[in-house]
Protein backbone atom coordinates (compact mmCIF):
# COMPACT_ATOMS: atom_id res chain seq x y z
CA UNK A 1 0.00 0.00 0.00
CA UNK A 2 1.56 3.52 -1.06
CA UNK A 3 1.72 6.13 1.38
CA UNK A 4 1.48 9.77 0.79
CA UNK A 5 2.56 12.24 2.71
CA UNK A 6 2.65 16.20 2.84
CA UNK A 7 4.40 17.94 5.20
CA UNK A 8 4.18 21.72 5.26
CA UNK A 9 6.78 23.68 7.33
CA UNK A 10 5.36 26.05 10.42
CA UNK A 11 8.59 27.50 12.46
CA UNK A 12 10.78 25.02 14.06
CA UNK A 13 8.51 21.98 13.38
CA UNK A 14 7.32 20.13 10.44
CA UNK A 15 3.37 18.86 10.52
CA UNK A 16 2.04 15.97 8.58
CA UNK A 17 -1.55 16.38 7.17
CA UNK A 18 -1.79 12.62 7.36
CA UNK A 19 -1.16 12.06 10.87
CA UNK A 20 -0.91 13.93 14.32
CA UNK A 21 2.65 13.41 14.09
CA UNK A 22 4.94 16.05 13.86
CA UNK A 23 8.83 15.96 12.42
CA UNK A 24 11.20 16.30 15.43
CA UNK A 25 12.36 20.16 15.71
CA UNK A 26 15.35 20.82 13.47
CA UNK A 27 18.21 23.78 13.28
CA UNK A 28 18.77 23.12 8.90
CA UNK A 29 18.42 26.53 7.74
CA UNK A 30 19.01 25.23 4.23
CA UNK A 31 15.60 23.90 2.89
CA UNK A 32 17.61 21.50 0.14
CA UNK A 33 19.10 19.26 3.26
CA UNK A 34 15.56 19.87 5.16
CA UNK A 35 14.04 18.38 2.45
CA UNK A 36 16.09 15.18 3.07
CA UNK A 37 15.22 14.90 6.91
CA UNK A 38 11.17 15.53 5.39
CA UNK A 39 11.82 11.89 3.14
CA UNK A 40 13.83 10.44 6.50
CA UNK A 41 10.74 11.30 8.68
CA UNK A 42 7.95 9.92 5.97
CA UNK A 43 10.38 6.86 5.57
CA UNK A 44 10.39 6.30 9.65
CA UNK A 45 6.77 6.09 9.17
CA UNK A 46 5.90 3.96 6.73
CA UNK A 47 5.98 5.54 3.62
CA UNK A 48 7.45 3.90 0.80
CA UNK A 49 7.28 5.84 -2.35
CA UNK A 50 8.08 9.46 -2.48
CA UNK A 51 7.80 12.00 -4.56
CA UNK A 52 9.78 15.72 -4.18
CA UNK A 53 8.98 18.21 -5.80
CA UNK A 54 12.13 20.97 -6.72
CA UNK A 55 13.04 23.70 -9.10
CA UNK A 56 16.55 23.03 -7.85
CA UNK A 57 19.49 20.62 -9.05
CA UNK A 58 20.85 20.52 -5.41
CA UNK A 59 17.89 18.13 -4.11
CA UNK A 60 18.53 16.17 -7.28
CA UNK A 61 22.43 15.57 -6.28
CA UNK A 62 21.51 15.55 -2.47
CA UNK A 63 19.20 12.57 -2.64
CA UNK A 64 21.87 10.99 -5.16
CA UNK A 65 24.27 11.34 -2.76
CA UNK A 66 22.21 9.72 0.36
CA UNK A 67 19.77 6.78 -1.62
CA UNK A 68 22.14 4.14 -0.57
CA UNK A 69 22.17 4.46 3.18
CA UNK A 70 18.29 4.98 2.79
CA UNK A 71 17.80 2.05 0.89
CA UNK A 72 19.97 0.20 3.40
CA UNK A 73 17.21 1.50 5.97
CA UNK A 74 14.58 1.37 4.21
CA UNK A 75 14.98 -1.15 1.48
CA UNK A 76 11.34 -0.85 -0.14
CA UNK A 77 12.02 2.93 -1.07
CA UNK A 78 10.65 4.05 -4.37
CA UNK A 79 11.99 7.82 -4.53
CA UNK A 80 11.33 9.65 -7.20
CA UNK A 81 12.17 13.84 -8.27
CA UNK A 82 9.40 15.96 -9.91
CA UNK A 83 11.82 18.61 -11.53
CA UNK A 84 11.22 21.67 -13.16
CA UNK A 85 8.54 23.87 -14.97
CA UNK A 86 6.99 24.19 -18.04
CA UNK A 87 8.06 22.38 -21.03
CA UNK A 88 11.59 21.58 -18.74
CA UNK A 89 9.41 19.75 -16.31
CA UNK A 90 10.30 15.86 -15.60
CA UNK A 91 10.41 12.97 -13.66
CA UNK A 92 13.82 11.58 -12.41
CA UNK A 93 13.50 7.97 -10.47
CA UNK A 94 16.28 8.18 -8.07
CA UNK A 95 16.52 4.73 -8.04
CA UNK A 96 17.69 4.21 -11.66
CA UNK A 97 19.54 7.29 -11.42
CA UNK A 98 21.46 5.65 -8.42
CA UNK A 99 21.74 2.02 -9.64
CA UNK A 100 23.32 3.03 -12.99
CA UNK A 101 25.96 5.45 -11.44
CA UNK A 102 26.65 2.37 -8.89
CA UNK A 103 27.31 3.56 -5.23
CA UNK A 104 30.32 5.01 -5.00
CA UNK A 105 29.72 7.00 -7.72
CA UNK A 106 26.25 8.33 -5.88
CA UNK A 107 27.83 8.96 -2.71
CA UNK A 108 30.57 10.86 -4.34
CA UNK A 109 28.20 12.66 -6.70
CA UNK A 110 27.13 15.77 -3.91
CA UNK A 111 31.10 16.33 -3.55
CA UNK A 112 31.84 16.68 -7.13
CA UNK A 113 29.06 19.03 -7.33
CA UNK A 114 30.35 20.95 -4.43
CA UNK A 115 33.44 21.40 -5.98
CA UNK A 116 33.30 21.84 -9.66
CA UNK A 117 29.57 22.32 -10.83
CA UNK A 118 28.13 24.05 -7.68
CA UNK A 119 26.80 27.94 -8.36
CA UNK A 120 28.29 28.34 -4.89
CA UNK A 121 31.60 27.97 -5.67
CA UNK A 122 34.09 29.14 -8.60
CA UNK A 123 34.08 26.59 -11.82
CA UNK A 124 36.57 25.24 -13.22
CA UNK A 125 38.16 28.27 -15.32
CA UNK A 126 35.13 28.00 -17.71
CA UNK A 127 34.15 24.57 -18.60
CA UNK A 128 30.70 23.59 -17.82
CA UNK A 129 28.68 20.79 -16.52
CA UNK A 130 29.25 18.05 -19.29
CA UNK A 131 33.34 18.77 -19.51
CA UNK A 132 33.26 18.01 -15.80
CA UNK A 133 31.04 15.08 -15.99
CA UNK A 134 33.59 13.42 -19.22
CA UNK A 135 36.59 14.22 -16.72
CA UNK A 136 34.89 12.15 -14.38
CA UNK A 137 34.26 9.47 -16.49
CA UNK A 138 37.98 9.43 -17.93
CA UNK A 139 39.52 9.58 -14.31
CA UNK A 140 37.12 6.61 -12.27
CA UNK A 141 40.10 6.88 -9.48
CA UNK A 142 38.86 10.62 -9.08
CA UNK A 143 35.53 8.57 -7.72
CA UNK A 144 37.94 7.44 -4.79
CA UNK A 145 39.18 11.01 -3.97
CA UNK A 146 35.92 12.72 -4.24
CA UNK A 147 34.32 9.87 -1.53
CA UNK A 148 37.53 10.45 0.97
CA UNK A 149 37.47 14.34 0.66
CA UNK A 150 33.16 13.76 1.74
CA UNK A 151 34.32 11.58 4.62
CA UNK A 152 37.75 13.07 5.86
CA UNK A 153 36.90 16.82 5.16
CA UNK A 154 39.71 18.23 7.39
CA UNK A 155 42.32 15.63 6.11
CA UNK A 156 45.33 16.91 4.34
CA UNK A 157 45.76 16.12 0.65
CA UNK A 158 48.75 15.61 -1.30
Amino acid sequence: MAVTRRCLSHQATVISKCKDDPMPISDHEEADTRMCLHVLHALSKGAQNMLVSTVDTDVIVILVGIFHKLREAYPNTQLWVAFGKGRHFRHYHINSICDNLSRSKSEALPFLHAFAVSDTTSQFGGKGTKSVWKAWKAYPAATDAFCFSKNEPFVPME
